[in-house]
Formats: C-alpha cells, sequence, structure tokens
C-alpha cells in the first residue's frame, strides 16, 4: 500500500455505514471473484477485495483499491465496462475501536456478519485482514 493510500485511512470517520458485496468478474479479467468490503467515508467508500470471511481467525491478504463511488452501499447488479456484476451480502453499521498508522480495528455491526475486523499493513506494504466474529452465518 502506498502512503496515498495509508492517507485514505485518515478518512475513515469513526462511525458510520458498510456494505460488504460479491464481485463476480469476468473470466478474461484476470483476476478471481472476491468480496468488496466498503466503508462510508465523506468522499466514497474505503474498499479492500477479500477472500470471504473465515471463522479460524487466520490473517488473509486483502488488496486496497481506490474509492468506490457511495452507490455500492445500495447497488446490486451488473458493473459498467464488462467488470461483472455485484451481490450484495451485508451491510451495516461499522466503528472504529483503534486506529494507528499501520492497523485498524474496526467493529462490523451486519444483518449477517457481527465482530471485529483487524486491517493491518505490513512492512512489505500488503495488507491483511483478521476477522473475529461474534456471530457468524455463512447463508
Amino acid at each position: 500500500m502506498s502512503s496515498d493510500s495509508e492517507s485514505n485511512w485518515c478518512l475513515l470517520p469513526d462511525a458510520g455505514r458498510f456494505v460488504i458485496l460479491e464481485h463476480q468478474v469476468p473470466l478474461d479479467s484476470g483476476r478471481a471473484d472476491h468480496w468488496d468490503v466498503m466503508l462510508e467515508t465523506a468522499t466514497g467508500l474505503q474498499t479492500w477485495a477479500t477472500q470471504p470471511f473465515a471463522s479460524d481467525g487466520a490473517s488473509r491478504q486483502v488488496e486496497e483499491l481506490p474509492l468506490h463511488r457511495s452507490i455500492y452501499l445500495d447497488y446490486e447488479g451488473p458493473i459498467s465496462g464488462n467488470r461483472g456484476c455485484v451481490r450484495r451480502l451485508d451491510r451495516g453499521k461499522f466503528r472504529i475501536l483503534d486506529r494507528q498508522s499501520r492497523w485498524l480495528l474496526i467493529q462490523l455491526a451486519g444483518d449477517v456478519y457481527q465482530g471485529r475486523l483487524q486491517v493491518r499493513l505490513a512492512n512489505d506494504g500488503k495488507s491483511w485482514f483478521t476477522w473475529e466474529s461474534s456471530a457468524f452465518d455463512l447463508r
């Protein structure tokens, strides 16, 4: 993650709305299907692409993406430019429990996922999620 990306963490308010979207990508995109975890800021959605949350407490490498439009808080369907389609898996409220320069601790209170999400920036510039659920439902 670049220093520009780190500054995006500073855009996050202490609390707000979140959404988790399942992003199915075209076969020729060079990417795998993934989840987009999106947290609302005043200027857009702080977004990370990740593999599905797991209840094993293991860290998962994630990709921080550019800010996305706030429309994705409510949108489901095809994405323009042949970028696939998204389906909402969950939405709710988030609250920042702790904020440091290289990691965030975020409480998620959604319809499906309730728990704490730790986002950590490693020394090599890669981001990692660790999910700790207080309730877990894979539907």
